[in-house]
């Protein structure tokens, strides 16, 4: 599994950067530690690209052998996994004083914070332990079935819907961050030379280096014959909440959920008489509905990651705009993949019930 290598790479990162922590007082130990962990960068940088370069055919539209779902948990765990080694690398500058006075305390935070990425990444990779199997319901009649899917149909669309609004949210609060023309910025990050190996000392090239690999691999889950749709939908979610309106009335539509549940609603209207294609339709929401709250999870922590890079990056001394530009993209990127994400499953629910009304 691809994600294997990203937790062995990222642990091996918040090892080095916890060897330059403890040796910041002793400047001989300092510089071999400050090495160390810039070999560590760079190797991890290498695996990243090189779990994206398996995961995605070169043209950067998934490859569709593949289970959908695992290459978004795959792609997801190596963008949150890269933006934790760009903040580590980040926050190695300030603490060493690349660009100004050392800061002792930089690599904290950040250290903490790749920690629980490692640790949740060890958590993807752990099959779950069950104790007991939850058998599917089982109903007695098709009223009490219609009855159950109804309501589990409710629920898995309301959770979609918040748990991507939730993503969401943190991200137009970031672009809003920006500044007027953030938009435009973030967009055209991909399409600029920002000439980042020209801005600040060797640990903030790598940083910067490692942030921009994580935003070409947040992009590569966008399709790039669907690129200008989601970026429409993209730019009315934020230009939306940006007046005034919350995210979580905005998403319904752009995700599709709306149209799809009084779709679902009209097949469930036709009363279908098998209570076990239903009770079986019931089961399978409830485990698309972890899904994609596992996933979510995943993106929640990007969002925050995203956010702490800013904050970095100011403290690295790092103020070009490409830099600025970069975050903003990152943002865009990851609201991007909160919507495919979300009308992926959306769509899958609609067709989970299509199926059972059939």
């Amino acid at each position: 599994m691809p994600q294997d290598a990203i937790q062995l790479s990222t642990a091996a990162v918040v090892r080095a950067g916890r060897a330059l922590r403890d040796a910041l007082d002793d400047p001989e130990r300092r510089a071999l530690a400050a090495t160390r962990l810039a070999f560590a960068g760079e190797r991890g940088i290498g695996v990243f690209d090189e779990t994206t370069a398996q995961a995605f055919a070169s043209t950067g539209v998934p490859d569709r052998a593949a289970p959908q779902a695992e290459l978004t948990v795959d792609v997801l765990a190596a963008a949150l996994g890269q933006i934790d080694v760009a903040n580590t690398l980040l926050a190695a500058s300030t603490a060493v004083g690349e660009q100004g006075a050392p800061n002792r305390t930089a690599l904290d935070q950040p250290l903490r914070r790749a920690g629980r990425t490692v640790e949740l990444l060890a958590d993807l990779n752990t099959p779950p332990v069950h104790h007991f199997r939850a058998e599917p319901p089982t109903s007695s009649t098709v009223d009490d079935a219609m009855h159950i899917l109804r309501a589990k149909v409710t629920t898995t669309f309301d959770a979609i819907v918040t748990r991507s609004s939730e993503v969401v949210a943190a991200s137009i609060t970031g672009i809003r961050d920006g500044g007027p023309g953030a938009l435009a910025d973030g967009w055209r990050w991909a399409k600029q030379n920002l000439k980042l190996d020209e801005i600040g000392g060797k640990l903030a090239k790598l940083g910067l280096r490692a942030l921009r690999g994580a935003l070409r691999i947040l992009y590569r889950l966008l399709p790039s014959d669907r690129l200008e749709a989601i970026q429409e939908r993209v730019e009315r979610l934020v230009t939306t909440a940006e007046a005034g309106s919350p995210a979580l009335a905005l998403l319904g539509a752009a995700l599709g959920a709306d149209e799809t549940a009084r779709t679902a609603a009209s097949a469930l209207d036709a009363r279908p008489a098998d209570a076990g294609r239903l009770d079986d339709a019931t089961s399978a929401l409830t485990a698309l509905g972890a899904r994609h709250g596992k996933v979510m999870d995943l993106c929640g922590g990007i969002a925050t990651a995203i956010g702490f890079a800013t904050t970095l990056t100011g403290l690295a001394g790092l103020g070009a705009p490409g830099v600025h530009v970069i975050v903003l993209g990152a943002h865009l990127g990851l609201l991007g993949a909160v919507v495919v994400i979300g009308r992926e499953y959306v769509g899958r629910t609609g067709e989970t019930i299509s199926e059972a009304t059939r």
